[in-house]
Formats: C-alpha cells, sequence, structure tokens
C-alpha cells in the first residue's frame, strides 16, 4: 500500500513539472492497481518506433498488492514482474487505445482468485485500455488486463485479471 503512495505522490509533483528529454520517447510509470487485491505499480517505457500511425513502446512494470485472504504461510502479498509490448493508436493523438502483450512471473502468497495455493508462477498477459492526456506531461492509462499463468515445477495452470490505473510522467 505504501507503493501507492508513493506513486500517487510523485506523479502528482510531476505533472507540474516539465519534460526534461522533450517527453516523447521515455514514460515514468506509476499507479494503482485492483482485483484481485489492492496495491500499487512502479515501472517504465520506451518508445521503440512509430510505424503506420501505431506508437510501439517497450514496458517494464512490478506490481504488489495485498489480497483479502491470507494463504497457508499466513502472508497475503501478491507479487509481479511483467515485460511487454505496448501499441498505441493513433500515435500522434494525445488520447488513444492501447494494447500490451507480455510475458509475466509472480508469486502469490495468499488467496488469489483464479489460482489455487501459493507459490511462483509464468506466463503471458494481454491488457487493452484508453490512455488520456491529463496535462502536457502527464497521461491515465487504466487498463484491463488478462493473464493466463502455470506454476512453476507443474501444477496448477490459471487465469488472473487485473484492473489498473496507471499514470505516465513522459520523460
Amino acid at each position: 500500500m505504501r507503493a501507492s503512495y508513493l506513486a500517487g505522490g510523485m506523479f502528482a509533483l510531476a505533472s507540474a513539472c516539465a519534460s526534461p528529454f522533450g517527453g516523447q520517447d521515455i514514460d515514468l510509470i506509476g499507479g494503482f492497481s485492483t482485483f484481485p487485491g489492492v496495491g500499487g505499480t512502479l515501472g517504465i517505457a520506451q518508445r521503440i518506433q512509430t510505424h503506420e500511425n501505431i506508437r510501439f513502446d517497450f514496458e517494464m512494470d512490478i506490481v504488489h498488492q495485498e489480497l483479502d485472504k491470507a494463504g497457508p504461510s499466513g502472508e497475503n502479498d501478491f507479487d509481479q514482474v511483467r515485460a511487454a509490448l505496448k501499441a498505441s493508436y493513433p500515435a500522434d493523438s494525445p488520447n488513444r487505445g492501447t494494447a500490451r502483450l507480455g510475458i509475466v512471473w509472480l508469486r502469490t502468497l495468499g488467496d488469489a482468485v483464479g489460482i489455487d495455493g501459493e507459490g511462483d508462477f509464468g506466463g503471458g498477459f494481454l491488457g487493452l485500455g484508453y490512455q488520456f492526456r491529463l496535462t502536457p506531461h502527464l497521461s491515465l492509462n487504466p487498463d484491463l488486463c488478462f493473464a493466463l499463468v502455470d506454476a512453476e515445477g507443474g501444477g496448477d495452470f490459471g487465469p488472473v485479471v487485473e484492473i489498473t490505473w496507471r499514470f505516465l510522467w513522459h520523460l
């Protein structure tokens, strides 16, 4: 939960700051994450290219959530590390649709919806959202993410659904 407050404060301050690198190629990402728990996300994005009015970015982020129900260990953490290719259209518009396709590694120590038991999981995900400009240097990108993950060492395979409100500071 502390990460959520840190991310919110950082991006509230960032919205008033000028973009040190021109605001076109690098974004810092922070935001709030809900379902299966409540928490925050931090990350970075780098523009790769623009092709036929579609902007492509490489993104990496980390997510931490606290789940409602603790697992057998008594913990309720739900952590993820993700890497994705994000496509947004139209590239030159401050408001645009987004799609992210990537890989995810997650560890759950609590009772997460869609996954039975604690452990480490790996898989792929698809995120769909809409990015709109709040200020010249700050955008909001609400996102609905669907992941299919498999337990390391065999075992459980299941879906994970997540809703995020991602703030992007355009450096």
